[in-house]
């Protein structure tokens, strides 16, 4: 049975809460070690620290009540803006949006597991939203904090997640590389092979706050800096925000391919862009 995406043990209303080869580890020729973001860490000799600060989770779902109401209920591109991060770099797949779809909020409930983002291990004010277009296990949204102690929505993650482009990705089996906004965490992946699982981390990758019945599983070989970056930074029992490149590959000859982490944006610079990822 698929394990849930929300952790129980953390209450809702709580407040300030602190192309196709085989898959192969390729040959690291001249490539530059992924680091830890903002600080090094080495296993064993310096302690990880927590982040700093906490959420008013009741503030943040206040914002979010109001941003996703503000921006289904606009009605020129510059008022959905005003209510979206970085509006700029996503003003074209904000408006392709709204011409094909005419939501309509149902309901939006916070998250009971509070992500981080990786890279930058900062607290995720995270919701579930349903819509009357979406699909029934709803979208997922995040906030972004602001300069001025306020939140804007990020777009890319709650978009995705509405239209489901990463199910679409994965049901088409399409050979290109492609980028998605997930929520990841890491699994013990025991229906792949010994071997598999041996030379490879796992990650869950999940688009929904319900648990799936068939939940998307990517896979990053240990032996490359990717590999060792996400093992080191992705910690069992924690979410992570993250934006991955992701590729269909055959793990043998003849069977069903799976997807292979390609990148995790921002994680060789350690750079933490304000919704999240900088668009590529």
């Amino acid at each position: 049975m698929p394990e849930p995406l929300l952790d129980p043990k953390i209450a809702v209303g709580s407040q300030n809460m602190p192309v196709e080869p085989p898959v192969s580890s390729p040959p690291v020729q001249n490539e530059p070690e992924i680091r830890r973001a903002e600080r090094p860490f080495t296993p064993g000799e310096i302690p990880r620290e927590e982040p700093t600060g906490s959420l008013d989770l009741v503030k943040a779902t206040d914002a979010a009540e109001k941003l996703i109401k503000g921006l289904f209920n606009a009605e020129t591109a510059a008022e959905r803006a005003a209510a979206i991060a970085q509006a700029d770099e996503h003003q074209v797949d904000v408006e392709g949006f709204f011409e094909r779809v005419h939501p309509r909020l149902k309901s939006l409930k916070l998250a009971n597991a509070i992500p981080r983002t990786l890279p930058g291990q900062e607290l995720v004010p995270l919701f579930e939203v349903r819509t009357n277009k979406g699909n029934a296990s709803g979208a997922l949204l995040r906030l972004v904090p602001q300069t001025d102690g306020g939140y804007l929505l990020d777009w890319p993650l709650f978009a995705e997640t509405h239209e489901q482009r990463l199910e679409e990705f994965v049901k088409t089996r399409a050979s290109q590389p492609s980028w998605f906004y997930v929520v990841i965490r890491r699994i013990h992946a025991l229906a792949l092979p010994a071997n598999v699982r041996a030379e490879h981390l796992c990650l869950e990758l999940k688009t929904t706050a319900s648990a799936s019945p068939n939940p998307s599983l990517g896979i990053a070989a240990l032996e490359t800096p990717l590999g060792r970056y996400l093992d080191r930074e992705a910690e069992w029992g924690n979410l992570y925000v993250a934006r991955l490149l992701l590729q269909h590959r055959k793990l043998d000859e003849g069977k069903d391919g799976t997807l292979v982490i390609l990148d995790c944006e921002g994680a060789v610079t350690g750079a933490v862009f304000p919704s999240g990822a900088a668009k590529r």
